[in-house]
C-alpha cells in the first residue's frame, strides 16, 4: 500500500514517500524515511518488497558514492539513473529486485527527474507517482502541472496529492515525508510547511 511522488520544476526537485511498512493485514513500521539522500544532490524515492527495497537502494547509494571515491567527481542525476537502471535490468536475470524507483537531482542548478521501475526501464519525466496511490493522483498532477511551476507551487501540488491519497485510498497512510532537492542540496520539509496555509 506503499506511494511515492515525485515533481520536478525548473530548479528544483520534490519527492515524497509514506512512512509505513506493512504486511497482509499488519502495520510493522510507521517511521520509515522511504527518501535516500546520496552526495547532497541525488535523492532516489522507492517502494517494494520488504527487505527487497532496503537491500537494493543501499546497493546503489554505496556503487554511487563509491564512483565517486573513484573518479573525485561527483555522478551527475542522469548518469546515476542510467546506473540504476543497468543494475536493475542486469538483475532481472540473476536476482531480481522487486522494487520501483523515482530518482531526483539537481547538477547545475539543472532539475531532473526519472521514474524507473523493476524491470529495468527509464524515463524522465516532469511528475510520477508509484505505489497504489499513483492511481488517484496522475490525472491530478497531470490538470495541475504546468512548465514554469515554482517550489511554493509544486508543495500546493505534493499537498493536494496527499490529501487526495488520504482521502480515496482504503487502506490509510499514516503521514509522508516530502524533500526539496535544491543546488543547496537536500532537505526535509518541516510538518508546518506542509500544512495547508489558511488565507
Amino acid at each position: 500500500m506503499e506511494a511515492i511522488i515525485g515533481l520536478r520544476g525548473r530548479d528544483f526537485v520534490l519527492l515524497a514517500g509514506d512512512t509505513k511498512i506493512a504486511h497482509s493485514v499488519m502495520l510493522l513500521k510507521s517511521d520509515v524515511d522511504r527518501i535516500v539522500e546520496i552526495e547532497n544532490h541525488i535523492g532516489l524515492a522507492y517502494v517494494g518488497e520488504p527487505g527487497d527495497d532496503q537491500q537494493c537502494v543501499q546497493y546503489l547509494a554505496k556503487n554511487i558514492v563509491l564512483h565517486s571515491m573513484r573518479t573525485g567527481t561527483p555522478m551527475t542525476g542522469n548518469a546515476a539513473a542510467h546506473f540504476v537502471r543497468r543494475t536493475l535490468a542486469d538483475g532481472l536475470r540473476e536476482h531480481p529486485y522487486n522494487v520501483n524507483l523515482i530518482m531526483g537531482s539537481v547538477d547545475r542548478e539543472q532539475a531532473g527527474l526519472y521514474f524507473l521501475d523493476y524491470t529495468g526501464s527509464l524515463a524522465e519525466v516532469k511528475f510520477c507517482a508509484h505505489g497504489y496511490g499513483s492511481f488517484f493522483i496522475l490525472g491530478l498532477l497531470d490538470s495541475l502541472y504546468h512548465d514554469d511551476v515554482t517550489l511554493e507551487q509544486g508543495i500546493i501540488m505534493i499537498r493536494k496529492c496527499l490529501a487526495e491519497i488520504k482521502r480515496r485510498l482504503l487502506i490509510q497512510t499514516p503521514a509522508f515525508c516530502v524533500k526539496v532537492i535544491t543546488k543547496d542540496g537536500i532537505r526535509l520539509l518541516s510538518p508546518e510547511e506542509m500544512a495547508p496555509r489558511v488565507e
